[in-house]
């Protein structure tokens, strides 16, 4: 993970490899390794008030949420924008 960040706002960027799951157990699946990327940034647009954006696997892979042999694929690539007020 890379991440700045100042008085004025924030931002990362995240990466995350996983190595190839060849040996699963009674219960799992053989996996692929896979890499996802995120990336967020936030603005303290007043004081009390912080505009966030992020983004998550930006590079679309597909993967299993775990080895689990009925585990579901994970959400593809995802934005999410928030406000957070302070008080």
């Amino acid at each position: 993970t890379l991440r700045w960040a100042s008085e004025r706002g924030f931002a990362y960027l995240r990466n995350v490899a996983f190595l190839e799951d060849d040996e699963p157990g009674p219960t799992e699946h053989a996996r692929p390794g896979y890499t996802t990327w995120d990336l967020g940034a936030g603005w303290h647009v007043f004081r009390n008030l912080e505009l966030r954006v992020i983004g998550k696997n930006l590079a679309d892979r597909r993967y299993r949420e775990s080895a689990d042999e009925v585990a579901a694929l994970a959400l593809g690539r995802t934005y999410t924008v928030g406000v957070v007020g302070r008080y």
